[in-house]
């Protein structure tokens, strides 16, 4: 049974609240139940299980049950709220893992892609690629297994939605080359999402896996 003193609703009197407003009365329009058959998820009462990293959730037009007593950040709400109420109608197929850039609409936020996510990972775990992998395996990453073998010391695959997976490629530093960092979605990532809400899901990428290495539960974004 969902717990209501857990549900997140809208702040009143600020600019997001009206808009995480304006997200729970389209998810209010959507068919949750029919919804929850095409994930292969059962409803808690009038509640949409999501999980988000392995971080189950529960949606409805009230606002979202957050787990861990923990208050959501504003990431995690943006994704979640568009995830369901963009969810397709059909699964659109996909094979191809392509760099957040490569998105049609991606431009205006790939600068803060990069200097937000994948460079911030690069620096911090430059010279400590054990603990990137512990921090991995902490949130559920695994090896996957791709049809084109990549080059990197480490490369993680996370499930960040149902049917919205995220690729984490790490080279630590050497003699010549600093470490990098490349964050990759299956192209059809935007049929789930738009351009703002995937950046949010490597933004939290970079969240969690701060949090695991720190030892910190503090969330670095809003």
């Amino acid at each position: 049974m969902t717990d209501n003193s857990k549900i997140q609703p809208p702040s009143a009197g600020d600019v997001f609240g009206e808009t995480y407003q304006m997200y729970l009365k389209q998810i209010g329009e959507r068919n949750l139940p029919e919804l929850a058959k095409r994930l292969n998820v059962e409803m808690d009462r009038d509640m949409l299980p999501v999980r988000l990293f392995g971080r189950r959730y529960h949606i409805c037009s009230r606002g979202i049950e957050y787990p861990e007593n923990k208050p959501l950040v504003h990431a995690e709400i943006v994704v979640l709220c568009q995830f369901v109420i963009r969810f397709p109608h059909a699964f659109p197929f996909s094979s191809n893992w392509v760099l957040y850039r490569d998105f049609m609409d991606a431009a205006p936020f790939v600068g803060g892609f990069r200097t937000s996510v994948e460079e911030p990972l690069a620096k911090i775990f430059s010279g400590k690629l054990e603990l990137l992998e512990k921090a991995c395996d902490a949130m559920g990453g695994v090896k996957p297994q791709l049809e084109q073998p990549l080059q990197y010391d480490l490369i993680r695959m996370f499930q960040a939605l149902p049917e919205v997976p995220v690729l984490l490629l790490f080279n630590d530093a050497d003699e010549e080359f600093p470490a990098e960092t490349r964050i990759m979605f299956e192209d059809r990532a935007d049929k789930f999402l738009d351009m703002e809400s995937l950046a949010g899901v490597g933004w939290l990428l970079f969240d969690y896996l701060h949090a695991e290495f720190t030892g910190n539960a503090t969330r670095t974004i809003i």
